[in-house]
């Protein structure tokens, strides 16, 4: 673990570096497995839901090392896999059937007509001066409370879904004893639907994708006693995503004109509007539709590095 200080050649990203060290075969075939499995039914139900949340967790995988066909060269790959299905009890507060009406006369607080800046008579708004998108939106994205309590009456269990993969693969080839080479393959792959993301409503669930390779080749050496010569090429490439998992064009269905879903299709402008904050919601305790912790995103990087090092012994 390099905190601070370290060259150039690991200057990539500011923070820390942590260096690995892959494993190598032997001349012997070995290898490993191991497994870790939990489930729902040895946990409790938690204090909010209303039934017990699916918890399904698997974790496995092996690595196996040893010989290849041709003199001196080895192998070495490992394998990991995480897969969890889990119920995240969420809890929030929606419109009642009387709000949905316009009925707020059990609220407690004025609601205020932005056209005077005067109360509406009783604290209820006409069906008239409801907005056909602000109606939609509610109709669309708020579900029926699951209780009669005016705030927390929406109690539910989304599953948060999670396939991890981890993989890496090694070769070695000693050809004589002045000469290795190795080259190396890394993968991470993760695919997510996150329902806990900064709103709670059933519809706002966001999908995160990673996916980064690395790939490795090392050629060493030795010239005499004192003179050893390494030479590395680095490449690596890393892909993340941030998108919804509601790939509805609600732009076009709610209504919403002028927006980049007219022209263009992708995952990046379908799904939940990002912000519907309303003079309502302001005036409520209500949930805003702001459906992705983040801004939507897909970014790539790639990346090659090459690096010759000469290290000379003198006494």
């Amino acid at each position: 673990m390099l905190g601070a200080s370290y060259n150039a050649s690991l200057g990539f990203a500011a923070g820390g570096i942590v260096s690995l060290v892959s494993k190598s075969g032997s001349s012997a075939l070995r290898g490993n497995s191991f497994a870790f499995f939990r489930d729902d039914t040895l946990d409790a139900t938690n204090f909010f839901a209303t039934s017990k949340p699916e918890l399904s967790r698997w974790q496995y995988g092996g690595s196996l090392g040893g010989p290849l066909w041709f003199r001196n060269g080895f192998f070495f790959g490992n394998y990991e896999k995480v897969r969890i299905r889990e119920g995240v009890t969420l809890g929030n507060t929606v419109p009642t059937t009387a709000q949905r009406n316009g009925d707020f006369s059990a609220l407690g607080r004025a609601i205020l007509d932005p056209l005077t800046g005067q109360p509406f008579p009783g604290n209820q708004i006409p069906a008239s001066r409801m907005n056909l998108v602000g109606r939609g939106i509610v109709n669309a994205f708020y579900p029926d409370p699951t209780n009669d309590a005016t705030s927390r009456n929406f109690i539910h269990s989304p599953e948060l879904v999670q396939d991890l993969h981890l993989g890496t693969t090694r070769v070695d080839w000693n050809p004589s004893a002045n000469d290795s080479f190795m080259v190396r393959y890394q993968v991470y792959w993760d695919d997510q639907v996150n329902p806990n993301v900064a709103g709670t409503l059933p519809r706002l669930a966001e999908t995160i994708i990673k996916k980064n390779q690395n790939l490795g080749f090392q050629w060493t050496k030795v010239w005499n006693p004192t003179t050893v010569q390494e030479v590395r090429i680095g490449w690596g490439r890393i892909r993340n995503a941030r998108l919804s998992s509601d790939t509805d064009d609600w732009n076009a269905l709610l209504g919403i004109t002028g927006t980049t879903s007219e022209s263009v299709k992708d995952r990046l402008t379908v799904g939940p509007p990002r912000q519907c904050h309303r003079v309502l919601v302001h005036h409520t305790v209500f949930q805003p539709v702001h459906p992705h912790s983040q801004q939507l995103a897909i970014r790539v990087s790639a990346r090659a590095e090459p690096r010759r090092a000469f290290d000379a012994l003198r006494g």
